[in-house]
């Protein structure tokens, strides 16, 4: 992302050829951003375990206490942020 962010910031005494290109560069703009959020959706799928799943106290209590655990799908904890 921070690559992505410095790759389209512009600079006063630069030339930057990607910000010229009106609907290239949204096309760009649209995939990159594509990309980071993909990647950052596989890391949150592939690392539940890493995540502090214990701290999400009220979200166990709330599934325990519904009782109707049938119509809960799979369970993936994301994050605050």
């Amino acid at each position: 992302m921070n690559y992505y962010a410095y790759r389209m910031m512009i600079r006063t005494h630069e030339e930057n050829v990607i910000l010229k290109c009106r609907r290239l560069f949204q096309q760009f703009a649209v995939d990159m951003y594509v990309k980071v959020e993909t990647e950052r959706l596989a890391f949150i799928r592939f690392n539940q375990a890493k995540l502090r799943s214990e701290d999400y106290i009220h979200l166990r209590d709330a599934i325990h206490s519904d009782g109707d655990v049938q119509n809960i799908g799979r369970l993936t904890i994301l994050p605050s942020s």
